[in-house]
């Protein structure tokens, strides 16, 4: 069963900023309870399974930050919050693990500020085996060559930087934030049908939620 979620007593509907504060609270929370889709994520693969046969399948909404709204119209219309920073810190901690990773070179490589550090070239090795071929250009630039092909949608220099700049200080990526990103509904998406909604609720990214529960955090009532 889903732990509930502890609100104020209060009848006055609370801020938008409390209202999206509370979203993220309870998408956090674990849903133990198995999908009624068969289809699981395949650690093998980030390929898209048949799920959804199109995006008329899904309503996919941005509410804040990585928090997003999923409707399901292809059989039940049940309605999620899906976390993506969760779904995406899964997908680079497998690229770190997988074989053999299609990666695309850019056509015109990408650099961006970034001073030189100690131990520098350990960290761009463990890029590389996650598909994110970086070089020095000079004492203050870095110059991104080759992506994953997963990453072709999404803002993926803000991505390498920000997974730079946290393996600087943690050693991991573990608890990597991605706020700062930028992606349109096609990844979203795409991620959805890769993972399967049974996968994304093993992952903890997904969360469903009915009307009561909105009525809970709007008018902050058990």
């Amino acid at each position: 069963s889903t732990e509930e979620i502890e609100f104020e007593n209060n009848d006055q509907p609370h801020s938008t900023e409390s209202i999206l504060e509370k979203l993220g609270r309870l998408n956090h929370q674990t849903e133990h309870k198995e999908s009624s889709f068969g289809n699981t994520y395949q650690n093998s693969s980030f390929g898209q399974s048949n799920l959804f046969k199109s995006k008329a399948d899904l309503q996919i909404e941005n509410l804040a930050g990585m928090i997003y709204l999923v409707k399901d119209n292809s059989v039940t219309e049940k309605r999620y919050f899906l976390n993506m920073n969760i779904v995406l810190e899964d997908i680079l901690k497998k690229l770190q693990t997988k074989e053999h990773i299609q990666t695309l070179p850019l056509l015109i490589s990408e650099p961006f500020k970034f001073e030189k550090i100690t131990n520098e070239a350990e960290l761009l090795l463990e890029l590389n085996k996650m598909g994110l071929e970086i070089e020095r250009l000079d004492e203050h630039t870095l110059v991104l060559r080759s992506i994953p092909e997963i990453f072709e949608e999404i803002d993926y220099t803000n991505l390498t930087k920000t997974i730079i700049e946290h393996f600087i200080v943690n050693n991991d990526l573990t608890g990597v934030s991605f706020s700062n990103l930028k992606f349109d509904q096609r990844f979203v998406f795409e991620q959805i049908n890769a993972y399967g909604l049974s996968g994304l609720l093993e992952l903890h990214s997904l969360k469903s939620f009915k009307e009561k529960d909105l009525l809970k955090i709007f008018y902050a009532k058990k």
